[in-house]
C-alpha cells in the first residue's frame, strides 16, 4: 500500500537525514549538545470490520530541547479497493459542515472537562484546517475520532487530545 510506503520511505528520509547530521558534526561541541533520535512504531488496528480498516502510526522526533515531539498519525482503508479514505469518503457533510461538527464537539468538551484542561483559544484549531480531510481521524465503533497532537488545543502535558463524534452527528455515506 502506498500510504506504508510513504511512511517507510519517510523514516528512511529522517534516518539518512540523523546520519549526514551526525557526519557533519563530529568533532564539534555541537555533536554534544544536539542529540537527534526519530522513532516510528505501527500502533495497531484502531478499526476493523468487513468493510474498513483503520491503523495508528506513532512517531517521536528529538531535535535537542526539554523534550522531543511525539505524533500519531491514522490511516482508514476501505478492504475491499485497498484505497486510503478521506473524512470526506465517509460522510457526505461538506468541509465547512464537518469543521462546524467538529468545533461544536471541541467546545462540549472543554465544557465538560473545564476549560483549563485546554487551551483558550482551542476551538480556533478547527480553523487551520483547510478542509475536513487534512483532520487526523479514524473510525470507533461509536463514532469518528478526530485527533489533535499535543500544542494544537493543549499543553504538551495533556498530550494528544482525541474528540470521538458519534456517527449521527454526521451524514454517513459508508455501512459502518
Amino acid at each position: 500500500n502506498s500510504t506504508i510506503s510513504d511512511a517507510v520511505s519517510f523514516d528512511e528520509s529522517q534516518t539518512k537525514d540523523a546520519e549526514n547530521y551526525y557526519k557533519e558534526v563530529q568533532g564539534t561541541d555541537e555533536a554534544e549538545i544536539f542529540p537527534y533520535s526519530y522513532t516510528v512504531n505501527m500502533t495497531g488496528i484502531e478499526f476493523i470490520n468487513d468493510g474498513y480498516i483503520c491503523v495508528g502510526i506513532d512517531g517521536y522526533d528529538y531535535e535537542g530541547g526539554a523534550h522531543g515531539m511525539p505524533w500519531s498519525s491514522y490511516y482508514s482503508f476501505d478492504r475491499k479497493t485497498g484505497e486510503k479514505l478521506k473524512l470526506t469518503d465517509v460522510v457526505a457533510n461538506s468541509s465547512d459542515e464537518i469543521k462546524s461538527i467538529i468545533e461544536k464537539d471541541l467546545g462540549d468538551a472543554m465544557n465538560g472537562q473545564g476549560a483549563d484542561a485546554f487551551f483558550t483559544d482551542a476551538k480556533d484549531a478547527v480553523s487551520y484546517y483547510n478542509s475536513a480531510d487534512d483532520f487526523n481521524w479514524y473510525l470507533t465503533k461509536d463514532g469518528i475520532a478526530v485527533v489533535f497532537g499535543q500544542y494544537e488545543i493543549a499543553s504538551y502535558a495533556a498530550g494528544p487530545q482525541t474528540l470521538v463524534i458519534p456517527y449521527s452527528e454526521f451524514k454517513v455515506k459508508i455501512d459502518i
